[in-house]
């Protein structure tokens, strides 16, 4: 399904138990697309809702069971958004690729790991409630970045201010790989509950 981008500052995007992948298109609409074959019996669901300069894509599968063979993919046209969100409300992965661009970005899943590859955005949000975490981040200008996740968080954070960031695990631990200039400290800043912190 497909639908354009020209007037479009907000995507977001929903489904029930199917992974979700956002990858930027150097076109001028935006393609939502199932790939894979399901073996739940019945019909895949997706419907665009588009009220001014918001999009909001809701995809769902026969019920709540897992679907590890089918993947959604949503192409995002190059260009400036406000908002990005992607969240899978029961079981599923959430994968930003690299060269994503807005304002804000959230990634949110129940029961999954999230892919959070290099993207340009002012204030980040990444919650796992049940599985990892994995982000590269380049800051190129003042970023607020917010991870949470019940399992393990790798955290590559490049030019990042000290106050800017919060990073949490609870039963994983954090290895968090960063390049900053100057002092810097994250005491009281990173966390992790029946696991490990590694700053390296």
């Amino acid at each position: 399904k497909t639908v354009s981008s020209e007037n479009v500052k907000s995507i977001q995007i929903e489904t029930n138990n199917v992974s979700i992948r956002v990858i930027p298109s150097n076109g001028n609409e935006i393609i939502a697309t199932f790939k894979g074959d399901s073996t739940i019996p019945g019909e895949a669901h997706l419907d665009f809702v588009q009220a001014r300069d918001e999009l909001d894509i809701y995809a769902t599968l026969p019920n709540e069971g897992t679907c590890v063979n089918v993947l959604f993919v949503v192409e995002v046209p190059e260009k400036m958004y406000d908002y990005l969100r992607a969240e899978c409300k029961y079981n599923g992965d959430v994968t930003y690729e690299h060269g994503l661009t807005a304002e804000k970005i959230k990634a949110v899943t129940l029961y999954g790991s999230i892919d959070f590859q290099e993207a340009d955005a002012k204030k980040i949000i990444l919650k796992a409630g049940s599985g990892s975490v994995k982000a590269t981040i380049i800051a190129k200008s003042n970023v607020d970045i917010n991870i949470a996740a019940n399992g393990i968080v790798v955290a590559e954070l490049h030019n990042f201010k000290e106050e800017n960031v919060r990073i949490s695990a609870i039963r994983g631990g954090v290895r968090n790989y960063m390049k900053l200039d100057g002092n810097y400290s994250l005491e009281g800043k990173i966390s992790a509950v029946n696991g490990t912190v590694c700053l390296m």
